[in-house]
């Protein structure tokens, strides 16, 4: 369900169902020693069965670039771009979206690990009403793994929610995608533990703040 009705009282009391499809592959290749390429393309699409929701029904795909070198055994660090192009159809408005940035993984201890991007990103919408931004976006995650059956990662975030499936960010997580343009805030927290070798219980915590 899209919304449960308690803060959106245009819907409230009607049943909303949010279809959201994500399909990614990723090639890697090694370049000189502890360098290597990757390259990703992703498609991701969201509906909704409420038809007044029809303004954030969107189709888009990104293909992303990226160089990475290890530095010793616990820093990795790199540098990529990435090409999405997002449709809005039922509203007629279109965008291409372009990102520059870095980015890095860090071991600190063996069982503590930060990673992080930081770029610049810069949108051309078309259609009705356009909405053309750019500006620094980005996020910083760190996981946390305690004992061999728990582990917590939380992540603070500043992106547009239409795009974070394409920037890691929500851990895989489709809640939400499509549903804004605006440069967005964020912080998750998520627990897993492994109650035995085929079966894990997990918990999280999601906020967004909008500009």
């Amino acid at each position: 369900l899209a919304d449960y009705g308690g803060f959106n009282t245009t819907v409230q009391n009607q049943k909303n169902v949010e279809n959201n499809v994500l399909a990614s592959a990723t090639v890697e290749y090694g370049l000189l020693s502890l360098a290597a390429a990757d390259v990703r393309i992703a498609y991701n699409s969201v509906d909704y069965s409420l038809r007044s929701f029809d303004q954030y029904v969107l189709d888009q795909t990104s293909i992303r670039l990226r160089l990475r070198k290890q530095f010793g055994g616990q820093l990795t660090a790199g540098t990529g771009f990435a090409y999405t192009q997002g449709d809005y159809s039922a509203i007629d408005r279109q965008f291409d979206r372009y990102d520059l940035f870095l980015f890095s993984d860090w071991r600190v201890t063996g069982q503590s690990t930060l990673s992080g991007r930081i770029g610049y990103a810069w949108s051309d919408y078309t259609g009705f009403n356009p909405y053309n931004q750019d500006g620094v976006t980005g996020w910083l995650a760190w996981a946390y793994v305690p004992t061999g059956k728990l582990n917590f990662k939380t992540r603070i975030s500043y992106d547009t929610l239409a795009n974070s499936v394409f920037t890691s960010v929500g851990d895989g997580s489709t809640a939400g995608l499509g549903d804004t343009q605006t440069l967005t805030s964020g912080i998750q927290f998520t627990g897993t533990y492994a109650f035995s070798a085929k079966t894990s219980f997990n918990a999280s915590l999601e906020f967004f703040q909008q500009k």
